[in-house]
C-alpha cells in the first residue's frame, strides 16, 4: 500500500492558501499587501527624512541624495528584465534583497545606508508590480477597492506621532509583512508565463505623457508646504492633505462604476486636464483659502483616476508583459521622472513653479491625446 505523503504544512495554512486563490482571497490579500506597503510608503515619505536629520546627522545634501538612490534604481531595474520575465525565482530573491536593504538601515554607515536603500528599490520595482498585476488580472474594475487600502495605509502611518527611533523598526516590520503576503500570493498563483518584447513605441505617446506629468507633481511633493507658508496658509495643511486622501480613497472605492462609464484612455485625459487645471490654480490664486482647497479635491484625479486608468490601459496594450509594463511605469513614472522633475522643481521655484508644472502637464494631455487618435490596433 503506498504511503500517502505528509502535509508539510498546518492545515489551517493549507486552507488558508486554498481560500486565497480565490478571488475574495485575492482582493484581501493584495489589500492586505497595499496596506502594508504603502504604509511603509508613508514612514518613508513623512517620517524618515526627519529620522536621518535627527538620529544620523546626516546634511540636506546627504539626504537629498540618499533618497534619490531609491527612486535611481526604480529606473534601472526594469530594463534587466526586457529579454526575461518575472518569475518565482525573482520574487523570492527580491524579497531577500529588501530584507538586505532595510536592515542595512540600522548600520546608521552612510555608504551602507545608500546600499540599503538602492537595494529597496530593486525590490520595489519587482515585487509591487507582481501584486498590482494580479489584482487588475482577477479583479478587474474592483481593482481599485483593493487598491484604496493603500491610501488608508499611507495614512496611518504618516499621521503616527511616534519617537523618532521608532520609525524606522515599524518600516521593517511592515516590509516584512508585506514581503510575506507577496510571496504567498505569488505562490498561489497559476504563474501565467509572459512571453514576448515590450516596446515603449508601442505606446510611445503614453510614456512620454507620463514622464511630463509626473516629473510636474515631482515639485508638488517637494515644494508644496513651503509655498503654503509663503503664502500664509501653512497652518492648513493638514486639512489641505487630509480632503486630497479622503478624495483619493472614494474614488478608488468607487472605481467599478466609474471605470464601467468610461475607458482608461478617457480616465487618463481627464485626469490630465484635471491636474494642470490645479497647477494653475495654485500658481494664480495661492493666497485663497477655498480655491487652494479646491485644487486639493483634484489629487484624487491626479493620482487614483490616473493610476486606475493607466493599470488597466496597460494591461490592454500589453497583456503578455504586464509584469514588466507597470515595471516601467513605476520606473519612469516614479524613478525617472521624479528625480528629474525634483531637480527641475529646484531650478523654476522661484519662477513660477506651478505655472511650468501646468503647462508641462497640459503638453503631456496634448500629446497622449494626440499619439491615442493616432494609435494602431492593440495585440
Amino acid at each position: 500500500m503506498e504511503r500517502k505523503r505528509p502535509k508539510l504544512l498546518p492545515p489551517f495554512w493549507e486552507r488558508w492558501r486554498s481560500e486565497l486563490q480565490g478571488k475574495w482571497g485575492i482582493f484581501w490579500g493584495s489589500a492586505l499587501f497595499f496596506l502594508l506597503f504603502f504604509g511603509l510608503m508613508g514612514i518613508y515619505i513623512i517620517r524618515l527624512p526627519l529620522y536621518f536629520r535627527e538620529v544620523d546627522h546626516l546634511t540636506p545634501l546627504q539626504i537629498g541624495i540618499l533618497f534619490g538612490a531609491m527612486p535611481l534604481a526604480k529606473f534601472l531595474t526594469p530594463f534587466f528584465f526586457l529579454h526575461r520575465p518575472v518569475n518565482k525565482k525573482m520574487v523570492i530573491i527580491a524579497g531577500g534583497v529588501a530584507t538586505i536593504g532595510g536592515a542595512l538601515l540600522f548600520t546608521h554607515f552612510y555608504p551602507l545606508l545608500l546600499l540599503g536603500f538602492f537595494l529597496l528599490g530593486v525590490a520595489f520595482s519587482i515585487i509591487p508590480p507582481y501584486v498590482e498585476r494580479r489584482a487588475v488580472e482577477e479583479l478587474g474594475h474592483f481593482y481599485g477597492r483593493a487598491r484604496l487600502f493603500g491610501s488608508v495605509g499611507f495614512v496611518l502611518t504618516g499621521g503616527l506621532q511616534l519617537p523618532s527611533t521608532c520609525y524606522l523598526y515599524l518600516s521593517f516590520l511592515l516590509l516584512l509583512g508585506a514581503i510575506g503576503v507577496a510571496l504567498l500570493l505569488f505562490h498561489t498563483s497559476t504563474q501565467p508565463k509572459e512571453r514576448g518584447k515590450l516596446s515603449l513605441l508601442k505606446g510611445w505617446h503614453f510614456w512620454v505623457a507620463l514622464i511630463l506629468m509626473k516629473s510636474a507633481a515631482a515639485g508638488y511633493y517637494s515644494f508644496f508646504t513651503i509655498y503654503l507658508k509663503e503664502h500664509n496658509l501653512v497652518e492648513y495643511v493638514g486639512i489641505f492633505w487630509g480632503v486630497a486622501i479622503v478624495l483619493e480613497v472614494l474614488l478608488f472605492l468607487f472605481q467599478p462604476k466609474v471605470m464601467s462609464k468610461i475607458s482608461p484612455a478617457m480616465a487618463m485625459e481627464i485626469a490630465l486636464f484635471a491636474t494642470a487645471l490645479r497647477w494653475f490654480l495654485l500658481h494664480f490664486f495661492p493666497d485663497n483659502f477655498w480655491i487652494v482647497l479646491f485644487s486639493q479635491t483634484l489629487h484624487a484625479t491626479t493620482f487614483a483616476l490616473f493610476h486606475m486608468g493607466a493599470m488597466l490601459y496597460l494591461s490592454h496594450l500589453y497583456p503578455h508583459r504586464l509584469t514588466l509594463a507597470q515595471q516601467f511605469y513605476g520606473g519612469l513614472g516614479y524613478g525617472l521622472s521624479f528625480f528629474l522633475g525634483s531637480w527641475l522643481a529646484g531650478l523654476l521655484y522661484s519662477h513660477g513653479l506651478f505655472f511650468w508644472e501646468g503647462v508641462l502637464t497640459f503638453l503631456a494631455l496634448a500629446i497622449f491625446t494626440f499619439g491615442e487618435k493616432n494609435r494602431p490596433s492593440a495585440d
